[in-house]
């Protein structure tokens, strides 16, 4: 995710602050493992419930404040924005045989995108692109059959996005017939 200085400075927070409030507000553990090794991250969550962007409970659990859940929303949009263009951009110029454009238009896609990244915050921008990727290349050069970008990302409930993610780490099976042929 990218924040200009300018947006940074807005915030008021210190880099520690601004790190755990991204965990936080995204979800990432990982990125909260990081700041617990690197610092007090007791001093750094006060640091945000002072700000206004957290509430410490009893057991130590925080609970987002309406100014974090507002810079989540800004945070989608922005990354959603950022993203859309290399996504659409994967996708062929040119129709189906249907007469609908395989990139779908702009606002369908960015609609899709960030309702996707919002229910789905473990997906790096890398990986949808590199998922949407290995999509596309199954239907090279003819792209019959392809769903257009935005239906890919989400249609009726079932996500074909989703789909090419989960298996996007999964080694191939090798096609014994193939093997065989080969010998």
């Amino acid at each position: 995710m990218k924040f200009t200085i300018e947006e940074f400075k807005k915030l008021e927070l210190n880099p520690e602050s601004f790190v755990l409030l991204y965990a936080i507000v995204n979800k990432d553990k990982e990125v909260e493992k990081i700041v617990t090794l690197k610092g007090d991250i007791h001093a750094t969550a006060r640091n945000l419930e002072q700000k206004g962007y957290i509430k410490i409970m009893e057991d130590n659990s925080w609970i987002l404040r309406k100014k974090a859940l507002s810079l989540q929303t800004q945070t989608l949009e922005k990354r959603a924005q950022n993203l859309l263009e290399s996504f659409r951009g994967k996708f062929p110029l040119g129709s189906n045989s249907g007469g609908y454009r395989y990139r779908g238009d702009k606002q369908g896609c960015l609609v899709k995108l960030k309702k996707f990244i919002k229910d789905n915050p473990q997906w790096t921008d890398g990986e949808i692109l590199k998922a949407t990727e290995n999509y596309i290349s199954r239907f090279e050069p003819e792209y019959i059959g392809m769903r257009q970008a935005h239906y890919f990302i989400e249609k009726n409930g079932i996500s074909d996005l989703l789909g090419e993610l989960e298996v996007l780490n999964e080694k191939p099976a090798v096609n014994k017939s193939s093997i065989t042929k080969m010998i």
